[in-house]
């Protein structure tokens, strides 16, 4: 069950927050939840949280976020997860990963919570322009998940995972992998899924899409393309390289989802099956306050009678603390799941 919070917030929020040294003020106002469909499923997703974590003020639009998706929970409504792409933290310190389990364990969220990991989420030398290795001290300390969602993972690392849940009564897959997949990593992730090719499938990863119709490409264009993956590690993959190794011949794959860049866009390629593939990117890191709240929502449902044969997906940029959500961005679409 998720834990009780500690505060709802109200429409003085709006006005409080540029000049208070508190973010939120208390008020007789619950979360809205109108947006949402007892009839669909929703996935969550979070962008890169590094900024939430830089201090307690902002970690509270974190966690205010999160309340949200857990009173959404208690109400009755389908999260099949809440889908993190990595930069857990901004520096990597134990302060900031401190803070994160704090707020996680306050909030309790009884749905699964699944994270690739970022750059940001490996120890740094110069300023993250080179990361001295690919351990991951804190990732590996404050992250674990429950044996019942992991179907495999490469090596016994949480880095490289396929994960089971559920959408709609059915069983899909989640696969997570690292940032800047390596060869032996996109050759594994290619094997498991020419094993597991029944279910739906969600790739989850850090860098892929780097701007509004580009994939990250270091082989060719990396002198344009800022923070792509060979800056961090020279055995990295970019996104070009999952698409081609992993996403393009696996038919079960539908989405893709990202973060590394600000802030949404939405990208649909065609597979090898004559089939478009969503790919997504949503980083609000740089949103006042580390993210101010917004989240990425998807929302999965069975199509009208008569439509297409399929998923129905929606998808809207929302932030549950203004109830707002955020026009003219890629992130708000429809999209026939074939």
């Amino acid at each position: 069950m998720c834990a009780a919070r500690a505060w709802v917030f109200g429409a003085y929020f709006l006005f409080s927050t540029a000049c208070s040294e508190e973010p939120f003020s208390v008020s007789q106002l619950s979360f809205d939840h109108s947006i949402l469909s007892k009839d669909a499923t929703y996935l969550v997703f979070l962008g890169d949280t590094q900024w939430y974590f830089s201090s307690d003020r902002e970690s509270k639009y974190y966690k205010a976020a999160l309340d949200w998706v857990c009173e959404a929970w208690e109400k009755g409504f389908d999260v099949a997860a809440v889908l993190n792409p990595g930069d857990v933290t901004n520096d990597n310190t134990l302060q900031e990963w401190r803070r994160f389990d704090k707020v996680m364990k306050e909030v309790g969220l009884s749905m699964p919570v699944l994270y690739s990991t970022g750059n940001h989420d490996y120890p740094a030398l110069e300023q993250r322009s080179k990361i001295s290795e690919r351990a991951l001290p804190f990732f590996d300390h404050f992250i674990s998940y429950h044996d019942s969602l992991v179907v495999a993972r490469y090596g016994s690392g949480i880095d490289n995972v396929l994960f089971r849940i559920r959408i709609q009564g059915e069983p899909w897959l989640v696969l997570s992998l690292e940032f800047g997949p390596r060869k032996e990593v996109l050759n594994w992730a290619s094997e498991i899924l020419d094993v597991y090719n029944k279910q739906p499938v969600v790739l989850l990863t850090h860098a892929y899409l780097f701007d509004e119709k580009d994939l990250y490409n270091s082989n060719s264009v990396s002198g344009f393309q800022d923070w792509a993956p060979k800056y961090t590690f020279s055995d990295a993959g970019d996104g070009l390289d999952i698409w081609e190794n992993v996403v393009r011949g696996a038919p079960q794959v539908k989405m893709v989802l990202c973060g590394h860049n600000h802030f949404s866009a939405v990208v649909f390629s065609e597979n090898d099956f004559a089939m478009e593939v969503l790919q997504l990117r949503f980083d609000p890191s740089n949103q006042p306050n580390g993210g101010n709240g917004w989240l990425q929502l998807l929302e999965i449902s069975k199509p009208e009678a008569g439509a297409d044969s399929g998923s129905l997906i929606r998808g809207w940029v929302y932030n549950p603390i203004l109830n707002q959500v955020m026009d003219d961005v890629a992130g708000n679409f429809e999209f026939i799941i074939k």
